[in-house]
């Protein structure tokens, strides 16, 4: 499969988060192959897949922290969110704790935007009445 070859390579090179991802989306997830278009050269291997993919998923919601990425995400109308947002939606409906999202805001600290981090934690604040750990400087 598509998937455990990524995953595979995504961890040999160190990927802090491949593990994480891996057990996360096991058994959960439909490997797809994605349409060969030509797209905005602007966008990476990743983004065009995805793109290949759209026609193929209903109602589909991309989690990515592609600025670039969203503008075309945006312009086609599909809907987006990035990875520190998506656990702030997931403490709001119910699916993580705020200590489990903080946690989870914690361990994606060292490969997302820090004002991402910054905004998702002072959300989490909000929701749990600010009873959990300090935004680092």
């Amino acid at each position: 499969m598509r998937f455990t070859k990524k995953w595979s390579l995504g961890r040999s090179r160190g990927y802090e988060d491949a593990d994480q991802i891996g057990e996360a989306i096991t058994g959960r997830c439909e490997v797809l192959k994605p349409q060969s278009m030509e797209i905005e050269a602007t966008l990476g291997k990743g983004e065009t897949a995805i793109i290949g993919l759209l026609q193929d998923v209903d109602d589909p919601i991309i989690v990515s922290d592609d600025r670039q990425f969203f503008a075309y995400l945006r312009e086609a109308d599909v809907l987006y969110t990035s990875p520190s947002r998506l656990v702030v939606l997931m403490a709001r409906a119910g699916h993580l704790g705020i200590n489990e999202a903080v946690a989870a805001l914690n361990g994606m600290l060292p490969s997302i935007r820090l004002n991402d981090y910054r905004e998702a934690v002072e959300d989490l604040r909000t929701l749990g009445g600010g009873s959990h750990e300090k935004i680092p400087d």
